[in-house]
């Protein structure tokens, strides 16, 4: 991927020295692909963590997203050293294997979203107010981007992914494991099960980390028994069957109207 990536960029290139508008826009749409290519390179360091069939539709931001839940230190730049210890046992002389290069996710969204403004004809809206995007105005932007990403795809290291201690547990409504590196759960409450969706709380104590489903209740329609139910089943048109007497319960998303205080 990175070699593609590195082809559009070289195209892009050859297009913003044109500088035309038609040029500018062909270019945005390289240096998309580009990014888009960079975004699946790293994620194929973390796919074993995550259900492919999520993987094959995500944009960038949720590539970005999902990375960044199992290992929040995947959007820095790294450099990679070690020291070969002499026969003494000291530290030798530092050995530098090369630089990690990468982009954060939520640069990764705004360049996303800067380069496909201009991938689309202007509303009649953005016509009417003079609000249509002009690439040769918005050319100096276009090239940061361009810059940032051709650094990262000439850094020599294609991906970084050291987790010292990774805390994994079996999703209880679907089965799948669910990685996170411990590190990272400090500053989450919750995590996610990327394969159903399912929301577990996140409780630290002194002897480890424990996950526990959110759940909610519900009292079936038919014989007013409860049920509870992960709160991911709570979805609009979703059909529950009650566990007491089988009835399919519909959930509907209700609206209230409250004073203002």
């Amino acid at each position: 991927m990175r070699e593609r990536a590195k082809e559009c960029l070289s195209r892009a290139h050859a297009l913003l020295s044109a500088g035309d508008e038609a040029s500018i826009r062909y270019a945005c749409l390289e240096i998309c692909l580009a990014l888009e290519l960079l975004c699946y390179e790293k994620l194929e360091a973390f796919i074993v963590d995550l259900p492919i069939e999520k993987a094959s539709s995500w944009r960038p931001k949720d590539v970005m997203a999902a990375i960044l839940e199992l290992d929040p230190d995947a959007e820095q730049d790294m450099k990679v050293t070690f020291w070969k210890d002499d026969e003494g046992g000291l530290p030798g002389p530092e050995i530098t294997l090369g630089e990690y290069k990468t982009f954060g996710g939520k640069w990764a969204n705004k360049a996303h979203n800067t380069l496909s403004s201009f991938l689309h004809a202007p509303t009649l809206d953005d016509n009417r107010n003079g609000r249509a995007p002009n690439p040769i105005a918005k050319k100096r932007s276009i090239e940061d981007i361009y810059e940032k990403l051709l650094c990262i795809a000439s850094s020599n290291i294609t991906s970084v992914r050291y987790s010292p201690s990774i805390v994994n547990f079996e999703c209880s409504e679907c089965h799948a494991k669910i990685k996170r590196k411990d590190a990272g759960l400090i500053h989450h409450k919750s995590v996610e099960c990327f394969k159903c969706k399912a929301l577990y709380l996140v409780e630290r104590t002194g002897d480890g980390v424990y996950f526990t489903l959110k759940e909610a209740g519900f009292r079936c329609v038919s014989c007013g028994g409860l049920n509870v139910v992960g709160q991911h089943m709570l979805k609009h048109g979703k059909e529950i069957s009650c566990n007491k007497c089988s009835f399919k319960n519909t959930i509907v998303r209700s609206w209230a109207v409250l004073a203002k205080r």
